[in-house]
């Protein structure tokens, strides 16, 4: 679980109706900026980034994260 954003691209790149229906899914972005917040408890929340090119944002994300 906790998938991250950009990851879900390679997960429907290959099933077009996935591909294609999900650009219509309110509140769910397929490129980086979006991790979860896990500890060993498990997902306790997430962090997103957006603002520039989404190469930087997942590098803001990344430092948030890591910051916590």
């Amino acid at each position: 679980g906790g998938m991250a954003s950009h990851e879900w691209y390679d997960f429907i790149k290959n099933d077009p109706p996935l591909l294609h229906g999900i650009v219509k899914t309110d509140r769910l972005v397929v490129f980086g900026g979006g991790y979860a917040i896990k500890t060993d408890a498990g997902i306790i929340g997430g962090i997103g980034v957006s603002g520039a090119h989404y190469s930087e944002d997942m590098e803001v994300a990344q430092a948030g994260l890591e910051a916590l």
